[in-house]
């Protein structure tokens, strides 16, 4: 979190951040407003606001150094909001090559790199919209697929022919 704060502060135009808590930490709180940040903490939403939430964002950040398959991207990208991320978020291998290339950095720990790429983002709204949406639509393509896959293989452990309806 830490990158990606420093990385926002270096970047030119004005943003606002919305969070889900982090400014109730004291030490982020002053770290926020040391780098006069642009943010509104909502704390803790209910699913709904949440998910009204995510769906008024223009992007996302999710600069993880480890993650196991990171939801929260997950349910930006379906909503067609674009998520900048590291390699390590498995959500994003879901993505085609190009469009990887357009949201992950490769260094989470390089401010740098993520302000740049972050930059790139924000000066430029209809490619983030059109990112959002490709990757959008990407993603639920891979899904697809993992479904149907999952299917035949319990299919073939189970014994019956794919496609038969179950009762």
């Amino acid at each position: 979190m830490l990158n990606a704060l420093l990385a926002l502060a270096g970047t030119r135009g004005r943003h606002r951040l919305l969070l889900n808590g982090l400014a109730q930490h004291p030490d982020y709180r002053a770290l926020l407003d040391a780098l006069r940040l642009d943010y509104e903490d909502r704390g803790w939403m209910e699913r709904r606001v949440y998910e009204e939430t995510l769906s008024s964002v223009d992007l996302g950040l999710q600069l993880s150094f480890a993650e196991s398959f990171d939801y929260v991207a997950a349910e930006h990208l379906v909503r067609g909001v674009p998520v900048l991320g590291s390699r390590m978020l498995p959500v994003l291998r879901a993505l085609t090559p190009e469009t990887r290339r357009a949201l992950v950095v490769d260094e989470a720990d390089e401010v740098g790199a993520i302000r740049e790429a972050l930059q790139s983002l924000l000066d430029a709204p209809e490619r983030c919209v059109a990112l959002g949406a490709r990757a959008r639509a990407e993603l639920l393509a891979a899904n697809e697929t993992s479904q149907k896959r999952a299917r035949e293989v319990l299919c073939a452990i189970a014994g019956e022919p794919e496609g038969r309806e179950r009762r």
